[in-house]
């Protein structure tokens, strides 16, 4: 009995609480018309006790057609935030609303405008506007409502105004069901906000909070581009731009911004506005697309036609070359070598020759294993990478957030799953030539055989006395090399972004690598490095690579100066001492070192050229310690890039100090490779991304296309370095061709 009156006393007081919290009465009025260019203003108030409604029609025709769109201002500065006043919207098959004052991330504005969803309004010419609180106190409120044209937009070019409280909304019919849409919105000021393209239905989504529930969205500072795909979207699209009220979203570190507001002002922060102009741009159709592609096919056609009559060349200098020899053979004096110096070792030598260092089993197979060696690493390195980049395009190809990937919007051509086409296939340059090196490679391998052949013909050991040793099987990785370089920065440009970028540059690190084995091995044939210890190296490159891009601090950083000066320091007293690390004692240094170190030649120019090393790489490491770049793979590769280059010029230039010839095509591909490294430099100097910024200041960088209007600068930058790339390795695989005739006893090493 007592639970049962319990349970009776429970139901009553619930029932009183409903009853209090309902509304008593409603302030109502008739319905108001709203006709083309009106715009209605009413006041009132509102409390607990006394809620109020308004009812507006309108000319149906109007909106189902998209022509007009309604337009509603709400403001009330007696609102209080503990029970604010209430708004809602009611429409066929739609309701909206919002709160009087709105808090927008922790701040509030009084003033709240919304564009009402124009769609699926069919017969029902009406919607109900309801003010309703929970306060006891009375709160005024004004409430505006327009009629305003023209909801779909057919321009080129238009500004808007936006705040964090009246995002703007408008539509857009695409033209064309086959013709993709760049809307391009620019502004001035560097304001955070975001940018949405979505369905034409309701609800759509605009305000910060839930504008990322639906379709493509951007954050923006001054720059973004949306392309718009029928078959994305339909044929009809929203567009809506909403203002953040910081740019905590768009920048990584903002300033603190103080209030701006007095105290106990009933407006919370500083209203804030940003003109954004929006600007529509036709692209190029995709089934278009095969003219931009045929145009680079052309070109690197057109590098093949100028490359293949090297192999002519090559096939004329090796004859010729077969002649001399055979007049040399005979008129040299026929007396048996001298023996006394037989037992010497030749690393105490003022002078060591080629012939000195070629006295071992020939290691010609270890260069052939560093070619199955990339194709190996490289199928078991490619096939997860692109995986893996898969797997982020599938996230970007649906409607969602483009912060994932760091394209350059302004340039971004988009064919079945690839959202920046453009990007991806400005690699094939990479692929082509690399191709074209092994082509060259085996087609000189073969002039160079049948030479060999015809002086064993006649008794003579040509591959074994001649000119430089020749290690085909490396310019053979390095064309590998070259080709997996193209196939994963293709990868890496499918989804750029700041954790993927070691995919863009790990056979940058082994291409370089392989290039100064192989100029180290023309002049050191005995002392080829060994295939095994070359991918152990390639391996800690990329894990440091990997480590520097993932985790970055100073202690990371200390450590890897460490490890970097130590490995530059062990490499040059190995390279000093032609390999043979026995021979290295402090002692015997400084016992060097007084006796005068510049004494020989082979001292003088080996050790002054190996301080210079030291002194450049002990320059980055300080640099890196000290500025702690954001861009590790950057630096990295840099460091690479810089001793590579280093080698080759001291290499060229012994060359000329020795009185050895540069021939005229060495000169000619050594101008021609200059040339495209430095427009190769300029065009990757020019920024149309920065993968270490947040989405909204990367796309400040974002450029229109440059090349074609289908490249940017970036896929410029693919094309030349390509051609700078083959053009330096046919200048390596050339460089010697002057000593095809000279012993390898006359061949000073250097």
């Amino acid at each position: 009995m007592a639970t049962s009156i319990r349970y009776q006393l429970l139901l009553l007081s619930l029932g009183i609480s409903i009853l209090i919290s309902i509304p008593r009465s409603w302030s109502s009025t008739a319905p108001i018309l709203l006709e083309d260019g009106s715009k209605v203003i009413l006041e009132g108030s509102v409390s607990n006790q006394s809620p109020s409604r308004y009812f507006f029609s309108f000319n149906v025709s109007n909106i189902i057609n998209n022509i007009s769109s309604i337009r509603i201002t709400t403001t009330s500065f007696d609102a209080d935030s503990q029970y604010p006043v209430q708004v809602l919207v009611r429409q066929y098959r739609h309701v909206s609303s919002w709160q009087l004052p709105l808090m927008i991330q922790k701040q509030a504005t009084h003033t709240v405008s919304k564009t009402l969803c124009p769609f699926d309004q069919r017969k029902f010419n009406q919607f109900v506007v309801e003010f309703f609180t929970y306060s006891s106190n009375i709160s005024n409120y004004e409430l505006v409502v327009e009629m305003i044209g023209d909801f779909y937009l057919s321009f080129l070019s238009e500004n808007f105004l936006a705040t964090p409280s009246a995002p703007v909304v408008f539509g857009y019919r695409i033209p064309n069901e086959d013709q993709n849409v760049m809307l391009k919105f620019s502004s001035k000021t560097t304001t955070c906000a975001v940018v949405s393209i979505q369905k034409a239905e309701c609800p759509y989504f605009d305000e910060i909070s839930n504008i990322r529930y639906s379709g493509r969205y951007q954050t923006m500072l001054t720059s973004s581009g949306l392309t718009l795909k029928p078959s994305d979207f339909g044929p009809r699209v929203v567009v809506i731009m909403a203002v953040y009220p910081n740019n905590n979203e768009c920048i990584d570190n903002p300033p603190a911004i103080p209030s701006t507001s007095p105290p106990g002002s009933k407006i919370l922060f500083e209203e804030i506005s940003k003109n954004i102009t929006v600007t529509m741009e036709y692209l190029i159709p995709a089934k278009s697309y095969w003219i931009p592609i045929l145009a680079i096919i052309g070109i690197f056609t057109v590098v093949y036609a100028l490359t293949l009559p090297m192999i002519y060349y090559w096939k004329q200098l090796y004859k010729n070359a077969v002649v001399i020899v055979q007049l040399q053979e005979l008129n040299r004096a026929s007396k048996a070598v001298s023996q006394q110096n037989n037992n010497k070792d030749v690393f105490d030598s003022p002078i060591i020759y080629v012939s000195d260092l070629s006295k071992k089993v020939d290691e010609k197979n270890v260069a052939r294993r560093y070619f199955w060696y990339l194709i190996i690493i490289g199928i078991f390195y490619a096939v997860p990478v692109f995986q893996l980049v898969m797997t982020y395009q599938r996230f970007v190809a649906q409607p969602g957030n483009d912060g994932l990937c760091y394209y350059n919007f302004l340039c971004s051509y988009r064919l079945g799953i690839f959202m920046a086409f453009n990007n991806f296939i400005s690699n094939i340059g990479y692929v082509l030539l690399g191709i074209l090196l092994i082509i060259v490679t085996l087609a000189k391998k073969a002039i160079f055989n049948r030479a060999t052949k015809r002086c064993n013909d006649y008794g003579m050991t040509y591959y074994k006395e001649y000119g430089v040793p020749q290690r085909f099987g490396v310019f053979i990785a390095i064309g590998v090399s070259l080709i997996m370089e193209g196939i994963l920065s293709a990868c890496y440009h499918i989804c750029p972004n700041k954790t993927n970028f070691q995919f863009d540059t790990s056979y940058m690190y082994i291409t370089a690598i392989l290039i100064m084995v192989q100029i180290h091995n023309v002049r050191h044939p005995d002392l080829i490095v060994s295939e095994h210890m070359i991918f152990l190296c390639f391996a800690v490159i990329i894990c440091l690579a990997v480590i520097g891009v993932l985790f970055k601090s100073f202690t990371l950083w200390v450590v890897f100066t460490v490890i970097y000066i130590v490995t530059i320091s062990f490499i040059s007293v190995l390279v000093y001492y032609y390999g043979q690390w026995r021979k290295f004692s402090w002692k015997g240094f400084f016992s060097f070192t007084r006796k005068g170190c510049f004494s020989s030649v082979r001292s003088r120019d080996l050790l002054a050229f190996l301080l210079l090393v030291n002194a450049l790489n002990w320059g980055l490491a300080l640099f890196g310690l000290i500025r702690e770049p954001d861009n590790f793979g950057s630096f990295f590769l840099a460091i690479f890039m810089s001793n590579l280059m280093m080698y080759l010029a001291y290499y060229i230039a012994e060359k000329i100090y020795h009185k050895e010839k540069i021939l005229w095509l060495s000169i000619l591909l050594s101008i021609i490779a200059t040339v495209l490294w430095v427009f190769s430099i300029y065009f990757f100097r020019q920024n149309v991304a920065k993968r270490q910024a947040t989405p909204a200041r990367s796309r400040e960088l974002n450029r229109e296309c440059a090349f074609l209007d289908f490249y940017d600068y970036h896929d410029i930058w693919h094309m030349l370095s390509a051609g700078a790339l083959f053009v330096s390795f046919l200048l390596l695989l050339s460089l010697d061709d002057d000593l095809v005739t000279i012993r390898r006893d006359e061949i000073i090493v250097f």
